[in-house]
């Protein structure tokens, strides 16, 4: 019974229950597992996309360049660039002709200059000549005094030229030594762990590098399916390599409204409407991918944004400052305008204060109310009615809490029902 292998179906029932990291490791290194997952739907429930890494689940996927040093001890600069991971920049003949990065770190072991060779030169006969006369003071202290401020002086410039000599011949040793560039492809846990470590000659560019990746790891499917994608890098599409996702949530951290559409080259057409989007600018807002959303997620200091701006069913903030003065705002809107649709609007924060600062906004409306408006006991339901002339509508405000990352968040709840 042991010994008797899987049959195909069993095996098909293992991966799509395998987690990510382990299904894309046993691609990696199987050609018979990578042949049954290409005929396999793929899902991954969380991806990252950043400049030089991936994150896939919990899983960290880094990939870098660092200069390895033959027959000696490699510079300061270069030990710590290792240390740190290396750069994430193309070097070199694939390096961009513009990128000062590159042309900086080329000058710690380039050759010495002429003008440093000369003036090593120079500081060496003046070097002789010092030690001539400091010689002669200690081998002839009758006749050969120096004058003991000379002698100082002469002390301090010696030792002086010596460390310029020291350093002139630090930079012949280490332009003498011979090297390799070499990518690294880390593969690290949450904590910072590493877990897997790969390293090859640097004969092609990063972008290269990581379709070369791609095509080992992922098995690269014409769609594969994503619940969550976080997106950190400005042009996605370098690291993605063609590969289209289907998305449901997207959380964008760029604000650049120009890196949208090539954002959106990546998402198959079945990704739309997102089931939500993550925004962090207001100048965005315009975007179709973004207007056909069923739920936007708005994070940072918006505090002037009315249910007009958005066209989305569910609009969720996490504002950085006052949550009341979005509340007014929304009072306000409805009780000019009234409202024709449902709209619901939820504020999310982990400061208390902020949720009684909204309470106070409404208090005027919540007559009856008030020992319920004091009570510290969540979750808290208030109807309101709004009588506008045109669209008389219901106010709903429902207060809970949630603990989420070992924190407490509390949820303000405002959703606008038209009344019929």
């Amino acid at each position: 019974m042991f010994g008797k292998p899987m049959t195909y179906l069993s095996i098909q029932t293992v991966l799509s229950h395998l987690e990510s990291n382990k299904r894309m490791e046993l691609s990696a290194n199987s050609s018979y597992i990578k042949q049954i997952l290409y005929r396999m739907p793929q899902k991954f429930p969380h991806l990252e996309i950043g400049d030089g890494f991936l994150v896939v689940g919990s899983t960290y996927y880094t990939m870098s360049i660092v200069r390895n040093y033959m027959g000696g001890e490699a510079p300061e600069y270069f030990q710590n660039e290792k240390e740190d991971g290396g750069v994430t920049y193309d070097v070199g003949k694939f390096a961009h002709p513009e990128c000062r990065f590159n042309a900086l770190r080329n000058d710690e072991d380039a050759p010495p200059t002429y003008y440093e060779i000369e003036t090593a030169r120079n500081a060496k006969k003046r070097l002789n000549v010092l030690h001539g006369f400091l010689k002669k003071d200690r081998s002839y202290p009758a006749i050969g005094r120096l004058d003991p401020r000379l002698k100082r002086g002469y002390t301090y410039e010696a030792k002086s030229l010596e460390e310029l000599i020291k350093r002139y011949e630090e930079k012949v040793r280490i332009a003498k030594l011979e090297y390799k560039e070499c990518i690294v492809l880390n593969k690290m846990n949450a904590d910072g762990t590493t877990v897997g470590q790969e390293m090859v000659e640097y004969s092609i560019s990063l972008k290269s590098a990581w379709a070369y990746f791609l095509k080992r790891f992922f098995v690269v499917r014409k769609e594969t399916t994503v619940e969550k994608l976080r997106i950190f890098h400005p042009k996605p599409h370098i690291m993605l390599q063609g590969l289209q996702l289907r998305v449901n949530d997207l959380i964008l951290e760029s604000d650049e409204k120009k890196y949208l559409s090539e954002i959106q080259q990546n998402l198959s057409i079945k990704s739309f409407p997102l089931k939500s989007i993550e925004v962090r600018s207001e100048w965005v807002l315009d975007h179709p991918m973004i207007t056909t959303a069923n739920q936007i997620i708005i994070s940072g200091g918006f505090t002037s944004l009315t249910p007009n701006h958005f066209s989305n069913g569910i609009i969720r903030i996490k504002p950085s400052f006052s949550s009341a003065v979005i509340a007014s705002n929304l009072l306000n809107f409805y009780q000019e305008n009234g409202c024709s649709e449902r709209k619901d609007v939820i504020i999310e924060t982990d400061d208390l204060r902020q949720v009684k600062e909204v309470l106070k906004v409404f208090e005027p409306l919540l007559k009856g109310f008030e020992k319920k408006i004091k009570s510290s006991k969540l979750p808290i339901h208030f109807p309101i009615c709004i009588a506008h002339r045109i669209r008389p509508m219901n106010l709903y405000l429902i207060v809970t809490h949630m603990k989420k990352d070992n924190q407490l968040i509390y949820s303000i709840t405002m959703f606008a029902v038209p009344k019929l």
